[in-house]
C-alpha cells in the first residue's frame, strides 16, 4: 500500500514539473527515504541520490527539486527529519554536503528567511530576506502591524507588500525562525529581474546571450520580462555563463519561480 502512495505522489510531481521521466528515481528515492524515517542509521537513500547527481548533474538537480515537492505531499501524513530536509535544500544551492551551520543554511534557503531575537533584532538573515527588510533591523520596522509571536501570518511590510510569514520559536537558541514567501509577485519575477541585471552587468546585449543560449532573442526578452518561465535546462546553461559559481543564486531563484505558492508555503511551515 505505501509503495501505491509513493507512486502516485512521484507521479503527481512529475506531472506537475512538466518532466515524466524523474517520476521512476523519484518513486525509487522515496521508497528508499521512507526506510531512514523508520531506521535513523539508514544511509541507502543518499547513496542512491549521490550516484544519480554525479552520473548526470542536470537530471539530480530536477530530482532534487522534485524531492522537495514530495516532502511537501509526505508531510502531510509523515514527520520528516528536518536535518533531511536541509540536507536537500544545500544540495540543491549547491552548499557542501556536510551538516550545515545555521547561518549556512540560512543563506541556502530558497525564501526570504531571518533569525530574530526575542526584542525583534535581526540576528541572521539570507539575501532574499534582506529584499524586503531594506535597510531596517528589528521585526517591529519591518512588520509594523504585526506581533512577533509564533504562528503562521499574513502581514504587510512597511513598503504595502503582502507577505505570509511562517514564525517558529527556537526554545535551545532563544530566537524566532522567520520564513517570509511574498505574495502577489508574478512568477518568475525574482529570477527575471536577476537575470537581467546580471546580463547587464556583464556586457552581454540580448541578441549575444540568446545566440549563447541558442534561443531566440524574443524568447529571452519574454524570460526577462517575466512572461516566460523557461525549462531547467535553460536555467541551468544561463546559470553556467552568468553565474557560474552560484554566488548571485540565479539557478535557484528560477527554481523557487516553478514552485507553486502553496507548495512554497507547506515546505516553509515544515522547517
Amino acid at each position: 500500500m505505501e509503495s501505491e502512495k509513493v507512486a502516485v505522489v512521484a507521479q503527481e510531481v512529475a506531472n506537475l514539473l512538466g518532466q515524466k521521466n524523474i517520476a521512476r528515481p523519484l518513486r525509487d528515492f522515496l521508497l528508499l527515504f521512507l526506510n531512514r524515517v523508520r531506521f535513523e542509521d539508514f544511509e541507502e537513500h543518499r547513496t542512491f541520490l549521490h550516484r544519480i547527481t554525479e552520473s548526470d548533474p542536470l537530471l539530480g538537480k530536477t530530482l532534487l527539486i522534485a524531492i522537495l515537492l514530495a516532502f511537501c505531499r509526505l508531510a502531510k501524513d509523515t514527520e520528516l527529519p528536518l536535518s533531511e530536509v536541509k540536507l536537500i535544500l544545500n544540495q540543491l544551492a549547491g552548499a557542501a554536503p556536510a551538516e550545515p551551520s545555521e547561518i549556512s543554511f540560512l543563506k541556502n534557503l530558497p525564501f526570504p528567511c531571518a533569525n530574530f531575537s526575542p526584542d525583534g533584532r535581526i540576528l541572521a538573515s539570507n539575501p532574499l530576506f534582506a529584499e524586503i527588510a531594506k535597510d531596517k533591523k528589528s521585526f517591529d520596522a519591518i512588520f509594523p502591524q504585526t506581533s512577533l509571536k509564533e504562528g503562521d501570518y499574513t502581514a504587510l511590510n512597511f513598503e504595502g507588500v503582502v507577505v505570509h510569514l511562517h514564525i517558529r520559536k527556537k526554545e535551545e537558541q532563544k530566537q524566532f525562525l522567520i520564513l517570509a514567501v511574498p505574495s502577489g509577485r508574478k512568477s518568475g519575477e525574482d529570477f527575471c529581474h536577476l537575470l537581467r541585471r546580471l546580463r547587464k552587468q556583464q556586457g552581454h546585449t540580448l541578441v549575444a546571450l540568446a545566440e549563447k543560449l541558442s534561443i531566440a532573442r524574443g524568447y529571452l526578452h519574454n524570460i526577462e520580462r517575466g512572461k516566460v518561465i523557461p525549462s531547467y535546462a535553460l536555467m541551468e546553461k544561463a546559470a553556467t555563463l552568468l553565474d557560474p559559481d552560484g554566488k548571485e543564486g540565479l539557478f535557484l531563484s528560477g527554481v523557487v519561480a516553478k514552485i507553486p505558492l502553496q507548495y512554497r508555503n507547506c515546505l516553509a511551515r515544515m522547517l
